[in-house]
């Protein structure tokens, strides 16, 4: 087989990848390890993805926002950082790119992965399919699978996750920084209204977040995601609670504040760590969301840079083309990696120093809150 371009990983990031690249008329072929029926109707994991408003509007030129079913998009407003129990109000101005609210995971999946199938053959879903090894030269890429085929195209770009076996295949090295914490996150209803209200509370050795769920209808209880963050010890504790058990927990960490929880359906439970590569392209290869830049998933922010990328190495793809003819050209590729470099060397120090600074006024047990819209915890 052989493409202009190869995208490895076929989660929402790669998804719009291959998108934005067939709008530019390129042929694209997309590698999943999974088939195309879990890329179909995906699991629900748990996750809630934060939305800035840049985000929404390439998911609307990617044709994938039409794809989303209304109950699955909740509003958000404003955000809530407490520290201990509120006695401070700070007011924080607006972001230029404010969060517009949350989309579930797998709903993002399910739509992304109908956007492509609604687009002409330019796209090719190439699922069940494992790299095993990846050749670079000048002129091309080579990524030959487990099953014995293998793909040739002029750029290869890496999409598979944080833990991603393309960019050690082809040579990227990462800095991962493991916080031996884990995330547990489950669905609650309550009495008392969100009023599309995220509210994170820093604890001594929690974190504790509700994303705001939308209300099926008024005759419905209201509902949020819960994210809890802790060390893997406490958070595996937690897990093992029975749900009457749990909801009596969650209650008292977010101090009654939307009533007494009640907790729903199954949980979910991952690992913490942030991870960044030192470059995002090299030779005729490059990378996009989770395996270029791994964020804490408390920023609310690691789909949202993805997306950023998405759109950036499109837009340097069509200038390859327009002035040399070849997708996988160096100088487009160097000037995306100079952009999300610069942008993410300060994103990550600005988030993990964020996290460790509520960390320790939490252990001090200091009390402030501090109220701001445009910024909500996320799942990433």
């Amino acid at each position: 087989m052989s493409a202009e371009i190869v995208v490895v990983g076929g989660g929402v990031v790669g998804l719009s990848m291959a998108l934005a690249i067939q709008k530019l008329g390129v042929k694209v072929i997309l590698l999943e390890r999974q088939k195309a029926t879990s890329l179909a109707q995906p699991e629900d994991d748990g996750r809630e993805i934060a939305l800035t408003r840049s985000t929404q509007q390439l998911l609307c030129d990617l044709g994938i926002w039409r794809q989303i079913r209304a109950r699955y998009f909740s509003p958000v407003r404003q955000l809530e950082v407490r520290v201990a129990p509120a006695s401070i109000s700070l007011p924080v101005p607006m972001l230029v790119d404010p969060i517009v609210g949350l989309v579930s995971h797998h709903e993002l999946r399910r739509a992304a992965y109908g956007a492509v199938c609604n687009v002409d053959s330019s796209v090719q879903i190439c699922d069940a399919q494992t790299p095993a090894r990846v050749d670079v030269s000048n002129a091309c890429v080579e990524i030959a699978m487990e099953n014995g085929s293998s793909v040739r195209c002029k750029l290869a770009i890496g999409a598979d996750g944080r833990q991603s076996s393309f960019a050690r295949m082809a040579g990227f090295i990462l800095a991962r920084k493991n916080f031996e914490d884990s995330i547990m996150l489950c669905r609650v209803s309550h009495p008392l209204p969100h009023e599309e209200r995220s509210i994170q509370w820093f604890k001594p050795r929690l974190i504790v977040a509700n994303l705001p769920l939308k209300r099926a209808s008024d005759r419905e209880p209201w509902s949020s995601s819960m994210a809890i963050y802790g060390r893997t010890p406490a958070i595996d504790a937690l897990d093992s609670l029975p749900d009457s058990k749990l909801s009596e927990q969650l209650s008292k960490m977010t101090n009654f504040h939307f009533g007494s929880m009640q907790v729903e359906g199954h949980r979910c439970q991952f690992p913490l760590s942030t991870s960044v590569a030192r470059r995002f392209s090299s030779t005729r290869c490059a990378l996009i969301g989770d395996a270029a830049l791994g964020l804490h998933p408390a920023t609310g922010q690691g789909f949202n840079f993805g997306m950023a990328g998405v759109a950036r190495l499109a837009r340097e793809i069509a200038r390859n083309l327009d002035e040399y003819g070849d997708v996988g050209h160096h100088s487009g590729l160097a000037r995306y990696d100079r952009s999300r470099r610069l942008l993410s060397a300060g994103f990550l120090r600005g988030s993990n120093q964020l996290i460790k600074t509520m960390q320790e006024i939490a252990a001090s047990s200091a009390c402030f809150t501090t109220r701001f819209s445009g910024v909500i915890p996320g799942i990433t």
